[in-house]
């Protein structure tokens, strides 16, 4: 009976349009079901039919909302109120809601908001394919499209950076914003992946992703930033624990004992006593870390109590009062709370640890992000004690907690399927997910661990007898070599598995190569229309030496003998390339005024020539040859 009267009024609503003028500006309006509608005929003047008379209803705004406008003069401005209009138009009436008879019947009377919305275009701006530097600046031109700009995210291999964080906003012409924001890029090869919303959060932009290439001096090795915490005693006692101080322990020290070899400094921050393990502390000392080197390791360990809430997980922290589900959702840890503050920690090298129950429940959470997104926005390695419905063990295996057992047995060598002397981050899932089930068998109970590895491998510990080279390089693979990765491990084969991982690094360094070069051309391109219109140009014998800022270019042809650069017993930072040349060079000393360059020699030595550089503070360099010459690029060294 409800649908008959609907489709009544709408057919009266028809009749109404019908019979009202056919120009904007003179619209008509109707109840339906206690909503009053401003209803306007456009004719749509861009469709070519015979009779030219097709019209379009659409819902303007409620009352006292309409706009009055000229159909001649003042039509492209109508119609833009109008969208603005639609945009606030209550769609919560059933006869304007979606998949309803009444909206298939009447498509020309439904409105849906959702499908008018536009995001904004988005675009790098002026990105180089290479930097020098950790910290540096990059820019993205929005393009709006009547909708405003929303929020913008930015992931640098997997890590959110906070949008609204050391950003600068500079408007180019109407209609396009060019956003600023700092980031940290880790040496070597960095992916950056940028989208952004309408004003209103509704529509997302397309998404931009970008290989760049981050090359600079790095004094020492990584370092490793460890958070261990174990909770033994609760404000409401009855959730008190006997041994995740111990497991707390127990882990940081095996932690600290195999990675110490791996790192320049190992930063174990425990947290185990109660004033240390409420919800804030463990938060701020989390968010603590948000500054620390994209290069760095991170890994967060906590041993406590886990329970799900609503599909939600929640850590149970020193400071909950009571096991009632709204006190815990309120001063308990969610996993929203936990990716948030953790996806700020600017490394993708992660490692997440949680022994307590249920805690699988974060990792099922993870996994269906991933599905709806690029792998690299959760660039992180998580291992849980068990699963989302089983509870973990405490205090069984030697007094410590299975899991926590077996993952410090896995850092002491176990977990080295592929023998080369150091623990990878797949390596220790591998190892977490076959052991803890059998051992927790010994004491009659089901536990199955949990595990979330996004792509990303790394190193997390070193065998006290490995004297080789390692890369602490991180490298990514791809869902498929993950599968044959884990495939050749539950099989133990040390030599396909190692073949997976060689040629991953391979594939790894020459696409920093690639890009290096792309860079160096396109430099070149530019460079060489500097110097060719530059004002001031230095000669020596034949040879024109040409200065910027930080680039040298020698219009010398020869072919190159070697080249190098070192400090001699002066203390003096030299660059020096050698040519062939079967004519006589004459010797040339000169002091230059440049920023970088204090002087400069040439030699002859027999049939090749030296050209040194003397700079005035330690610098790397690059090179490439042109077919007008050299171009030097230079870095800045730190003493």
């Amino acid at each position: 009976m409800k649908k008959v009267i609907q489709i009544k009024r709408i057919l009266l609503a028809l009749l109404l349009i019908i019979f009202s003028s056919g120009c904007i500006g003179q619209p008509s309006t109707k109840t339906i079901n206690n909503q009053e509608i401003i209803y306007t005929i456009i004719k749509d003047e861009n469709r070519s039919n015979e009779t030219n008379e097709t019209i379009q209803t659409v819902p303007i705004v409620q009352k006292k909302k309409s706009y009055k406008s000229s159909r001649k003069d003042k039509r492209d401005k109508a119609l833009q109120k109008m969208r603005d209009a639609i945009k606030s138009f209550p769609t919560n009436n059933k006869i304007f809601s979606k998949n309803t008879k009444e909206s298939k019947l009447f498509p020309f009377i439904y409105s849906s908001t959702d499908n008018k919305i536009v995001a904004p275009i988005i675009s790098f701006y002026n990105l180089p394919e290479t930097f020098d530097s950790e910290n540096v600046n990059i820019s993205i031109k929005i393009k709006e499209q009547g909708f405003g700009v929303g929020s913008t995210h930015i992931f640098i291999n997997g890590i959110e950076i906070a949008s609204n964080r050391n950003r600068a906003l500079k408007r180019k012409r109407a209609g396009e914003n060019v956003k600023t924001f700092n980031i940290k890029l880790q040496n070597g090869l960095n992916e950056i992946s940028i989208y952004t919303y309408d004003k209103s959060n509704q529509k997302k932009s397309n998404k931009i992703i970008h290989n760049v290439v981050a090359s600079y001096y790095i004094a020492n090795k990584p370092q490793l930033h460890a958070i261990v915490i174990g909770i033994d005693e609760f404000q409401d006692k009855n959730f008190n624990l006997q041994y995740a101080r111990a497991d707390a322990s127990l882990f940081g020290t095996t932690l600290f004992k195999r990675s110490k070899e791996l790192f320049s400094k190992v930063n174990i921050h425990y947290l185990k006593k109660e004033d240390e393990t409420t919800k804030d502390k463990i938060l701020d000392k989390l968010r603590s870390l948000q500054d620390i080197s994209a290069n760095d390791f991170f890994v967060f360990y906590i041993a406590s109590h886990g329970v799900v809430i609503d599909n939600r997980f929640y850590i149970i922290s020193s400071n909950v009062s009571s096991s009632d589900n709204n006190t815990i959702k309120e001063s308990g840890i969610s996993e929203t709370l936990l990716k948030d503050a953790l996806k700020h920690i600017p490394t993708s090298n992660k490692l997440i640890l949680l022994d307590s129950c249920y805690s699988g429940a974060i990792n099922r959470t993870l996994s269906k992000e991933l599905a709806k997104s690029s792998t690299k926005e959760i660039n992180l390695t998580s291992i849980t004690a068990a699963n989302s419905e089983q509870t973990a063990l405490e205090g069984f295996a030697d007094g410590h907690g299975i899991f926590t057992y077996i993952v410090t047995d896995a850092l002491d060598g176990a977990a080295d399927i592929n023998r080369d002397g150091v623990i990878k981050s797949m390596e220790l899932v591998h190892y977490v997910n076959k052991m803890v089930p059998i051992e927790a068998r010994k004491y009659k109970h089901i536990q199955t661990p949990s595990s979330f590895q996004s792509g990303q491998v790394f190193n997390i510990a070193k065998l006290k007898n490995y004297r080789g080279i390692i890369d602490m390089q991180p490298q990514y693979f791809q869902p498929m070599e993950i599968k044959r990765m884990l495939m050749y491990m539950n099989s133990y084969s040390v030599k396909s598995l190692n073949r997976v991982i060689t040629s991953n690094a391979k594939n790894r360094d020459n696409s920093i190569i690639k890009i290096q070069k792309e860079a160096m051309k396109v430099e070149l391109n530019r460079t060489q229309k500097i110097f060719k219109t530059a004002d001031k140009k230095f000669k020596f014998g034949k040879s024109n030496f040409i200065f910027n800022d930080n680039s040298i270019f020698l219009d010398i042809k020869d072919k190159i003998k070697k080249h190098f650069s070192f400090v001699d017993k002066k203390g003096r930072n030299l660059i020096v390339f050698d040519f062939y040349s079967k004519e006589k060079i004459a010797r040339v000393v000169s002091k230059l005024d440049t920023k970088k360059v204090s002087k400069i020699y040439m030699a002859d030595r027999g049939d090749w020539y030296r050209v040194t550089l003397q700079m005035k503070s330690k610098h790397s360099y690059e090179h490439i040859i042109s077919k007008d010459g050299i171009y030097i690029k230079l870095k800045n060294l730190k003493e």
